[in-house]
């Protein structure tokens, strides 16, 4: 739970910084944040049903963490990208955000047919 945390913390803290530093990514970084939350909403909701249904599913860690297409090596390269282009900040972010939002239909795909 707390390496999960942790890990928003920095998502969102790097986020906040980007608004802060880029005034002109502040848009692009409140629809990442948005595409983070829609995610992190459809990863919990689908491991918990996993776990109270004794389902096998995810990964097996603590939460049961699903596939998707950005995960963590993911968001480290995007905000790496943005850290060495600044002036592209926005650009990086509204994309990133449409990648997270394909993780979000994708595990949501994923519940409905294991769900049903």
């Amino acid at each position: 739970m707390l390496d999960f945390l942790a890990d928003f913390v920095v998502y969102g803290g790097f986020v906040l910084a980007l608004g802060v530093a880029r005034p002109d990514a502040r848009v692009a970084g409140l629809a990442l944040l948005a595409a983070y939350l829609l995610n992190n909403v459809a990863l919990l909701s689908y491991a918990s049903i996993v776990e109270r249904r004794g389902l096998e599913g995810g990964d097996e860690r603590t939460l049961r963490f699903t596939p998707a297409l950005t995960e963590g090596t993911e968001t480290i390269a995007a905000y790496s990208l943005i850290c060495v282009l600044p002036e592209h900040a926005a650009t990086i972010a509204w994309a990133f955000c449409a990648l997270v939002m394909v993780s979000v239909v994708q595990r949501v795909a994923l519940a409905r047919r294991r769900l049903g």
